[in-house]
């Protein structure tokens, strides 16, 4: 399932992505206040179906939004989780951490946060402070949302908490 929140003629709105067909056929928020795609993470995990509104749009009509408008923390993301970007970050020049290319992967996973305001869509410029850098770089593999929480919880029990997750 690949879900958009998206704005089409000034009205945001939230859908189902057919990328073969290029399509996006919306989907009717939940009757609930606030963030539009939260609500319908709090619906599906209380177990209603998604409700489809009918309409229609081609991904060349509309403007991909953030999945969430405004998250109420910080993002959670992990750094240098895989070999082959580990080893180009080590390669760079950029990572004063790495010995070599070979031994770029931690034995730890590097964690860190970016702001809910550094959020843009998907084909949204990238704005850069170039007063304070020269470069940016790009690494959005995975994105996953959390539908149910909980602590403690096992390893064989994890997926019960994942509402949805997509690469880009």
């Amino acid at each position: 399932m690949r879900l958009a929140r998206f704005e089409h003629n000034s009205r945001i709105s939230v859908g189902l992505v057919d990328p073969v067909a290029g399509v996006i056929n919306g989907i009717r928020k939940p009757s609930s206040h606030g963030d539009a795609m939260i609500g319908l993470i709090r619906a599906q995990v209380e177990g209603l179906d998604l409700q489809m509104d009918g309409e229609q749009y081609t991904l060349a009509q509309v403007r991909l939004l953030p999945l969430i408008a405004q998250p109420s923390k910080n993002i959670l993301c992990i750094g240098k989780n895989y070999a082959a970007h580990a080893a180009e970050f080590a390669r760079s020049g950029f990572d004063a951490s790495a010995q070599s290319a070979d031994g770029a992967v931690p034995d730890s996973p590097i964690i860190f946060s970016k702001a809910p305001c550094t959020m843009i869509g998907a084909n949204d410029a990238i704005d850069p402070p170039w007063d304070i850098t020269s470069m940016v770089d790009y690494e959005g593999e995975l994105g996953v949302v959390i539908g149910r929480g909980g602590r403690r919880i096992a390893r064989a029990n994890c997926g019960d908490h994942v509402w949805l997750y997509g690469d880009q």
